[in-house]
């Protein structure tokens, strides 16, 4: 029994240059696209700056089918859900969630935050 999907092909593969990256802004973020040249993946990965620093900055909860996983790498952050506390995260700190419940993050200070995000489709 084989665990190869075979609608996909085989071989694929992806590179992104620092820096060049498709870039995607909203009104709380500015994400980098890493490797978005691959059309049906199952992952997801971008780095996100965050210019939120209030969860009023915000219109209404994140949401979508998946799972999320979110590494901040410059700075610090807050991770608010629906169904948890609030919980505030540095450099090199990491979190794990159910993409399915409402998230907003914020950046904890005048300087944004910078996170690797890799989602699931």
């Amino acid at each position: 029994v084989s665990n190869i999907d075979n609608s996909q092909p085989l071989g694929r593969r992806s590179v992104t240059l620092k820096g060049e990256g498709r870039r995607v802004e909203g009104d709380n973020f500015v994400h980098e696209m890493l490797c978005s040249e691959i059309a049906n993946k199952k992952l997801l990965p971008f780095v996100s700056r965050v210019t939120a620093r209030d969860v009023g900055d915000y219109e209404t909860w994140h949401s979508h089918d998946g799972e999320d996983f979110m590494y901040v790498l410059e700075n610090s952050c807050t991770i608010h859900t629906e169904f948890y506390e609030p919980v505030s995260l540095s450099a090199g700190d990491s979190i794990f969630f159910d993409s399915r419940m409402g998230h907003m993050d914020v950046s904890n200070s005048v300087e944004d935050a910078l996170v690797l995000w890799v989602c699931t489709n």
